[in-house]
């Protein structure tokens, strides 16, 4: 996973892009809050066939407030031409549920994200106030008494939660990340931190996955919520096969603007802006020495940027914001737009 996260100004894999209310974030930490999960109706058949299956997605708002979700799935591709809009602008009360299917037929192994965005009024302007994302892998099996699908091997998968929450570690307002990992074939070996910085973890990694199979919970605490972090944990399995989960928090103060600086493989050859209110009125974005500068941003829009042409195997994707300080931007690298 790829997302870098700004305030004012630089996102990626992951998302952020929740705004501190004046009252210094407080009301939000309990106020706003947005959970997704998809549950295949089959997790494996036989290679050679197709298979239907349906997917059940369950959106809940979690706080205490009313929200507008938006919930897309990025089809297993990496393209963003055909992600699929589940529900758009759903309205949503404290503490409650609703349930989406969407039926498709496979004929090989499959994984893929859906992504909830939760929005809401909070001082006369509509802005993103959560971002929550699940991932389904349906395996396609030899049955004739082998193992996963030969040359499509499935490697762990990670969801995860962003809210504005309290750092039980030092008292703070800050960007809150529960991260969910999960190896339901082959089991979990390892759980590292692969480079992550102004970040707190909890449990403190390394964690032994012993082979588990069954889900690993992981709290990541934006350390200093003032200055830029980086969120990058690598999930292994018991096979070697590894995801990455790697959400990135960049701010945009009074001073002179920051840049950070993501490394790795895309799954998806787009880049989108999820714009806050405030929000950032323009970037610059540099992939693999391709730039690509988005302007006029409005507070509240949704942008994305086809990155094909400047995409690699191995990627160097640098994000900085221009223009006046003070506003914040989610940016997805890799993700399915919202």
């Amino acid at each position: 996973m790829n997302a870098i996260k700004l305030r004012g100004f630089i996102p990626s894999l992951l998302v952020l892009g929740l705004t501190l209310g004046a009252s210094g974030g407080a009301r939000a930490q309990s106020a706003y809050g947005v959970s997704v999960t998809k549950t295949p109706s089959v997790q494996t058949f036989c290679l050679g066939s197709t298979q239907s299956v349906t997917y059940t997605y369950k959106v809940c708002n979690t706080g205490t407030k009313e929200e507008f979700v938006n919930l897309v799935d990025d089809n297993g591709t990496a393209s963003t031409a055909d992600d699929v809009n589940i529900g758009c602008g759903t309205n949503l009360q404290p503490n409650t549920c609703t349930a989406y299917t969407r039926t498709v037929t496979l004929s090989n192994t499959t994984t893929n994200t859906a992504l909830a965005v939760a929005t809401a009024n909070s001082g006369g302007a509509y802005q993103i106030v959560a971002v929550a994302s699940a991932q389904a892998t349906v395996a396609a099996h030899d049955c004739g008494g082998g193992g996963p699908q030969a040359g499509n091997p499935t490697p762990p998968v990670c969801s995860f939660n962003v809210t504005i929450g309290t750092d039980p570690g030092t008292g703070k307002t800050t960007h809150v990340v529960a991260i969910s990992a999960q190896d339901a074939d082959d089991g979990i070996n390892s759980i590292v931190d692969a480079g992550s910085y102004n970040a707190r973890f909890s449990p403190v990694l390394p964690i032994n996955g012993a082979g588990t199979k069954s889900p690993i919970s992981i709290t990541a605490y934006q350390t200093d919520p003032t200055t830029g972090a980086r969120v990058w944990i690598q999930i292994t399995n018991v096979n070697g096969l590894s995801t990455t989960c790697d959400p990135v928090f960049a701010f945009r103060g009074t001073g002179k603007p920051e840049s950070q600086t993501f490394t790795g493989a895309l799954a998806n050859t787009a880049i989108t802006i999820v714009n806050d209110s405030p929000g950032v009125q323009s970037l610059k974005i540099v992939v693999n020495g391709v730039s690509y500068s988005p302007k006029q941003l409005k507070d509240g829009e949704t942008r994305t940027i086809d990155i094909s042409a400047a995409a690699k195997a191995t990627n160097v994707v640098t994000v900085t914001t221009t223009g006046k300080p003070g506003g914040s931007a989610t940016v997805f690298i890799g993700e399915p737009a919202p």
